[in-house]
């Protein structure tokens, strides 16, 4: 397949706006993984963060539910 001039060129510029798609969407990302990065080389893992929002709510319900019960039964 012999491609003209003009058809390479729509074919580099097509390329290059790709990659400078995917250079902003890494940019965006970069922050994200410096992050999970950081909590891996101190040894927390992702299940250890779950762990603690799923602690903190189990904490926030069961204080809810005792206030509620503590004023249905004085």
């Amino acid at each position: 397949m012999i491609l003209g001039r003009d058809a390479l060129v729509d074919r580099v510029n097509k390329v290059e706006a790709s990659v400078i798609t995917v250079q902003t969407d890494v940019s965006k990302m970069q922050p994200v993984v410096d992050k999970v990065t950081s909590w891996e080389q101190r040894g927390i893992g992702g299940l250890f963060i779950v762990r603690i929002g799923a602690s903190a709510l189990t904490l926030l319900l069961s204080q809810l539910f005792s206030h509620y019960i503590s004023k249905m039964w004085p």
